[in-house]
């Protein structure tokens, strides 16, 4: 029982630390923290489309008719 009330206080304990520094974070490093993330967002859209051009094209999506039902 003592060990998961350790564990609940050591995330809950990260959780507020993180909540609180972020924010500081990202306001002094705004700019360059907006830059990686655009870039990132380049690239996993890059990487989407040749996954979506590889293999997702290929699914046969399902018809838009209505079953006829009895």
């Amino acid at each position: 029982m003592r060990a998961g009330i350790s564990s609940l206080y050591l995330t809950t304990s990260t959780g507020v630390l993180l909540s609180l520094s972020v924010p500081l974070v990202y306001d002094k490093y705004q700019h360059h923290i907006d830059e990686k993330i655009c870039l990132a967002h380049k690239i996993i859209q890059e990487q989407y489309k040749k996954i979506h051009d590889a293999i997702l094209k290929k699914i046969p999506l399902p018809s838009n008719k209505e079953k006829k039902t009895q």
